[in-house]
């Protein structure tokens, strides 16, 4: 009759393992849903981690799974893009400056030109960089020598087709039929990634949309961009240092000298134009993105915006706290920051001149990256 109390400790192991087994199985289950609210928020390479720290029986959505690897892996390596830049592996060469832009170069093992630019913008609000960005079907209001842009099928907010021309009909054009993804990495890394590159030729449906036909008349063909890599990094509530890093094949067969040193010295425009049309809507209430942005109030109020709607008052949210359902994720990351989330206020008398097909470049801009020149 003495022994009978040691047994209970006996008679309670398999109920501690079924505690333990319990537990574990709701940490799991914990940890899926994290990973799937990052998908939904394209948090890919939060989420990308998250995935990393579980074991293959652990996971219970392969196809998510899958969908966060693809995505995941894709922004890592535009992660990598920007990291170590000095190291040999990259092997960047011919940097130059010019307006505050850096540009260099580098030649794969394929022979194929890729060029890194990055600048700082500052003065700029991030609400309207991140509009012109995302309005693909604005680009000609910005971008010299656009003949077409459209947005052939979006996938969701962050994952979409595009489809643009550029040039100068019956001399030189080329159209591009390209993929194109974002990944919110502001409260983990404090920037934006974006990542796409050029569908194969032989792809003609892409998440259901009809992709265009490759036109091969005379002067036209279809460019590839081999990799596309983006980072919009927050130097501070209305500045941000963006770099690009991009592997395009023209398809042309003029020679490769001419086309790497044009292509070398224009590189770093775009950025100086982001930069400019970023400006120029904030400070026009009356402009196309503007038009754009009032059309989309899903993204860009609810989503991104810095002021939301409670009622008939606007609220600053960063100075409320707490947390409210569906809180704009710029609202979130200047509160994280210690920003104040307020607007930036540009006068148009202190835009940089227009750069348009039949108007006159702003003086000295064109003639200094001029390659002929």
């Amino acid at each position: 009759m003495a022994s009978t109390p040691a047994a209970a400790p006996a008679a309670a192991a398999p109920a501690a393992a079924q505690g333990s087994a319990a537990s574990g199985a709701s940490e799991t289950a914990a940890s899926m849903d994290i990973i799937r609210k990052h998908a939904a928020d394209a948090r890919w390479l939060d989420a990308l981690d998250a995935l990393d720290a579980l074991s293959a029986d652990e996971i219970d959505d392969e196809a998510l799974a899958a969908e966060v690897r693809h995505h995941g892996e894709r922004f890592r390596s535009a992660r990598k893009a920007f990291e170590d830049t000095e190291d040999d592996n990259h092997q960047w060469q011919g940097r130059t400056e010019r307006f505050g832009v850096e540009t260099a170069f580098r030649y794969d093992d394929e022979g194929l030109l890729w060029l890194r630019t990055a600048g700082n913008m500052d003065d700029v609000d991030l609400f309207h960089t991140v509009a012109v960005l995302r309005e693909i079907q604005l680009f000609g209001e910005w971008i010299p020598f656009l003949r077409q842009s459209c947005v052939i099928k979006a996938q969701d907010f962050a994952r979409l087709l595009a489809h643009f021309t550029i040039g100068v009909r019956g001399v030189l054009s080329r159209d591009c039929v390209f993929r194109v993804a974002a990944c919110n990495h502001a409260l983990s890394g404090a920037s934006l990634f974006f990542e796409g590159r050029s569908l194969d030729d032989d792809v003609t449906e892409w998440n259901g949309a009809a992709v265009p036909p490759r036109d091969r008349s005379w002067g036209m063909d279809r460019m590839v961009v081999r990799d596309f890599y983006a980072r919009v990094s927050f130097l501070s509530q209305f500045s941000q240092r963006c770099e690009v890093v991009v592997c395009v094949d023209l398809r042309t067969r003029l020679p490769r000298a001419v086309l790497d040193f044009f292509m070398k010295r224009l590189v770093g425009l775009f950025i100086w134009l982001w930069r400019r049309q970023s400006r120029y809507v904030s400070a026009h209430e009356q402009c196309p993105h503007r038009d754009a942005i009032a059309k989309d109030p899903a993204f860009y109020d609810e989503w991104l915006r810095c002021f939301t709607l409670r009622g008939n008052h606007r609220v600053d949210l960063s100075t409320v706290t707490g947390r409210f359902p569906h809180r704009p994720k710029f609202v979130e990351f200047c509160a994280a920051q210690g920003w104040d989330g307020g607007e930036l206020v540009v006068d148009p008398a202190d835009i940089e001149p227009d750069v348009v097909h039949d108007e006159a470049p702003p003086t000295g801009l064109f003639a200094r990256l001029n390659p002929f020149g």
